[in-house]
């Protein structure tokens, strides 16, 4: 995880570099853990990620909707995170 594309694969929100339209969440994107349970780093970390996609999509998916023109599937795309 870093803002290098030589360095990393996915930046610091998990979008991967070389990919168009790869997000990998959880704990995948570290490197490795410290001594003690990582569960809350991760989870902290997943929320951040989900919490960018969500306000950043037409952006990150170059305005459109994963080929869906499903009303229903645009809105839950478009619609702010809720019960979080």
């Amino acid at each position: 995880m870093g803002n290098d594309p030589a360095t990393s694969v996915v930046n610091r929100f998990g979008i991967a570099h070389e990919v168009p339209n790869l997000v990998v969440m959880g704990c995948s994107t570290l490197v490795s853990h410290g001594g003690s349970n990582p569960t809350l780093t991760l989870q902290a970390v997943a929320w951040r990620s989900a919490e960018h996609l969500v306000q950043n999509w037409r952006s990150i998916a170059g305005g459109k909707l994963s080929g869906t023109k499903s009303k229903k599937a645009k809105a839950q795309i478009t619609a702010p995170m809720s019960g979080m």
